[in-house]
């Protein structure tokens, strides 16, 4: 049953919805001043714009050799 998740989860767009829903959250955060959730979407973002050019090859060549 994991290797079903784990293979929808590794796709690069399911990254980018959930990069794009992690924004929204942010900027909805931001406007209520609730700043300690934003700061929680915003290492969410990071994750997720890392895994989407992960999965899209477009990371930097000296980036992707660390994580290679």
């Amino acid at each position: 049953m994991f290797e079903k998740f784990f293979h929808e989860v590794t796709g690069p767009y399911i990254w980018g919805l959930i990069l794009l829903l992690s924004l929204r959250a942010i900027f909805s955060s931001v406007r209520k001043k609730d700043y300690p959730h934003a700061a929680a979407f915003i290492a969410v973002a990071i994750v997720a714009a890392f895994m989407t050019a992960s999965a899209l090859d477009m990371l930097p060549p000296a980036i992707a050799e660390i994580f290679a």
